[in-house]
C-alpha cells in the first residue's frame, strides 16, 4: 500500500503543561525560534555595539540592570545603562563614566540574611505556619530605575535609594538631588512630575522610606518637593498591603506597580494634583524591571502569573507558564527584566534559571497572535525600540548588543525547535514514516531529526538529521522509520534568514499490535 501524505498541524507557539505525551501535536522545546503569519523563522541576530571610531564599544563595570534609551528635544539619541557599580551614558557614539560620587555599589545576588537553611530550599507551604526552619530576610541583587525628563536622566538605585539626576553633559558626573526624598523608584510622568515611589515623607515626624508613598516634585522642576499654596508638590499613600515597586508612564496616566496590585496615576489638576485609582488586584509584579510598556498597555511578570493591563487588568493564559515559574531561582528574581519588540508584536522577559544565579532564560509572548516560545539567552538589561532602529541588549559582562539584525548571527548559539509526540488517532496504530516532505524558503536551511518511540515511556531512537549535510537541495527524503510516536526536532543548518511552513510525512498506517 502506497504511503499517504499527512500534514503537521502543529499550531503555533509552544506549550510546556504536565507531562511530555499531553503536549502532543504541538511545538514543546526550542530556543531562538518566532512564529509569525503561519511561518516559523530564527529570531534575529546580534552585533556587538561600536563607538564613534567604529571600534566595540568597551565593556562596562559591573553586571547591567537597566537600560533607557531616549532622544532629547535637540539631538542624537542617549543610552543610559546602570550596572551594580556604575551609571554610564553613551552620547555621541562615546562611553561615558557619569556614576555619582558617593554612590553605593550593588549586590551581584540576592542573598538571605539570619534565619536558618538556604532562601528557595524545600517545599512552599510544608510544615505548619510559625514552626519549622525561620528563612529570615531575603536582600534583593542591586537594580537601577531610570527616566528621563528632556535632556535630564533620573534614577534611582536601590543600593542607596538616593534620587540622582545627569543633566546632559557627557563630562559631568550625576548628582544627588539635593532635598529630594529617598526612594524605591522613579518615574517621570506624562504631566512632566517627577515622583519617586517608596519614598520619604515631608512630615518631619515619620521617619525612613514610606513602602506605599508616592512623592512628587513640583512640575516642571526637581528641586521644590515641600508642598505649599504656590507649587504643585505632594505626595499620597496608596491603601494597598503591598510595597511600591515601580512606576511605568502611558499616553494618559502613569502606571504604579506594587508587588500586590496595580494603582493608575491620573492628572486632574487643581488642589490635589493627582488621583490614584487601583485598576488591578492580586497581580504584583515580581521585580522592578518587569513590565514592558505597549503604546497605552503594559505586560508584565507575577509571582505565578503574567498580566496585561489595557484599561482593565486581566492575566494571560500561559502554557509555559511551569517552565518558568518551576525553574526561576527564588533568591534572584528581582533581576527578571521585560522588553518589547514592537516589530514582532512581542514581549519578552529574561529570568535566571535555577541553575544559575544570573540571567540565562527568556520566555516571550507574542501579543499579536496570542502564542508563547522561550528559550535561552543571556541578557541582563536592555531597551526597545523607538529613539534607536533596532532593540538593544547588555549581557552579564557588560558588553552591548544590537539585536534583530538581518544578518543572523547568533554567536554560536543555534536556533532550534521540537515537537511533543505525534500520533496517529489515540496512538493505537503504527506509523510507518517512508518519506519526510520539507517546507523550506531555501532547501538545506535547516535539518531535521525523527525521534520514534511505541509508547510515552519508553526510551526514543533518534533518526537523522535529514539531510546530512546541509548543501543537499533534496525536495524529499526516503527514511524508514516505525513507531506508534514520533517526534519531530527542526534545527538550523547554515546562518541564514531560514522560513518553515508545513511539513508532510508520508506515513503507512500500520496494524495496533
Amino acid at each position: 500500500m502506497d504511503s499517504k501524505l499527512i500534514p503537521l498541524e502543529i499550531p503555533p507557539g509552544m506549550y510546556r503543561a504536565g507531562t511530555p505525551y499531553q503536549s502532543r501535536h504541538r511545538w514543546y522545546d526550542g530556543s531562538l525560534v518566532r512564529f509569525a503569519g503561519g511561518e516559523i523563522r530564527p529570531v534575529g541576530g546580534w552585533e556587538r555595539v561600536v563607538a564613534s571610531d567604529n571600534t566595540p564599544l568597551p565593556a562596562l563595570t559591573g553586571v547591567p540592570r537597566t537600560a533607557l534609551v531616549w532622544a532629547p528635544d535637540a539631538g542624537a539619541p542617549i543610552i543610559a545603562v546602570g550596572t551594580t557599580q556604575k551609571l554610564y551614558v553613551v552620547q555621541g557614539g562615546e562611553l561615558a563614566d557619569i556614576t555619582p560620587a558617593g554612590f553605593t555599589t550593588g549586590r551581584d545576588d540576592g542573598v538571605s540574611e539570619g534565619g536558618v537553611g538556604t532562601y528557595g530550599n524545600g517545599l512552599y507551604g510544608a510544615g505548619r505556619y510559625g514552626e519549622g526552619a525561620q528563612l529570615g530576610t531575603l536582600l534583593p541583587p542591586g537594580t537601577w530605575q531610570l527616566d528621563s525628563f528632556g535632556t535630564d536622566l533620573f534614577g534611582i538605585s536601590t543600593s542607596d535609594n538616593k534620587l540622582y539626576r545627569w543633566g546632559g553633559d557627557k563630562e559631568e558626573a550625576a548628582e544627588a538631588v539635593e532635598g529630594a526624598p529617598k526612594g524605591a523608584a522613579v518615574v517621570v510622568t506624562p504631566e512632566r512630575f517627577v515622583v519617586v515611589l517608596g519614598a520619604e515623607s515631608q512630615d518631619t515626624e515619620v521617619f525612613g522610606m514610606q513602602a506605599r508613598l508616592v512623592r512628587w516634585a513640583s512640575q516642571e522642576g526637581y528641586t521644590d518637593w515641600t508642598t505649599s499654596d504656590v507649587n504643585t508638590a505632594g505626595e499620597f499613600p496608596l491603601s494597598t498591603a503591598g510595597r511600591l515597586v515601580c512606576g511605568r508612564r502611558t499616553r494618559g496616566e502613569t502606571l504604579l506597580f506594587t508587588d500586590a496590585d496595580l494603582w493608575a496615576m491620573q492628572y486632574i489638576g487643581g488642589v490635589f494634583v493627582y488621583r490614584f485609582v487601583q485598576v488591578g488586584d492580586q497581580c504584583g509584579i515580581v521585580s522592578p524591571n518587569a513590565v514592558g510598556i505597549v503604546d497605552s498597555r503594559a505586560f508584565w511578570m507575577g509571582h505565578r502569573a503574567f498580566f496585561v493591563y489595557d484599561g482593565y487588568t486581566q492575566p494571560l493564559e500561559c502554557p509555559v507558564a511551569p517552565i518558568v515559574f518551576d525553574d526561576i531561582n527564588p533568591a534572584n528574581v528581582a533581576k527578571v527584566w521585560a522588553l518589547p519588540i514592537a516589530e514582532h508584536g512581542e514581549v519578552w522577559w529574561f529570568y535566571p534559571s535555577r541553575a544559575s544565579n544570573e540571567i540565562d532564560r527568556y520566555v516571550a509572548y507574542n501579543y499579536r497572535e496570542g502564542h508563547w516560545s522561550f528559550g535561552r539567552l543571556a541578557r541582563t538589561a536592555g531597551a526597545p525600540t523607538g529613539a534607536l532602529p533596532l532593540p538593544l541588549m547588555l549581557d552579564p559582562n557588560g558588553v552591548m548588543w544590537e539585536h534583530e539584525k538581518s544578518t543572523m548571527n547568533h554567536d554560536g548559539a543555534v536556533p532550534y525547535l521540537e515537537s511533543g509526540p505525534l500520533e496517529a488517532g489515540d496512538g493505537d496504530n503504527i506509523l510507518k514514516v517512508q518519506q519526510i516532505v520539507p517546507d523550506e524558503r531555501t532547501s538545506g536551511d535547516v535539518k531535521t531529526t525523527i525521534y520514534t518511540a511505541m509508547s510515552p515511556m519508553d526510551s526514543e531512537k533518534a533518526h537523522g538529521p535529514f539531510p546530512a549535510t546541509p548543501d543537499k537541495a533534496a525536495k524529499v527524503y526516503d527514511v524508514r522509520l516505525t513507531g506508534r510516536q514520533i517526534r519531530l526536532r527542526i534545527e538550523e543548518a547554515r546562518n541564514a534568514d531560514w522560513r518553515i511552513g508545513r511539513f508532510r510525512l508520508g506515513v503507512r498506517l500500520g496494524g495496533r499490535r
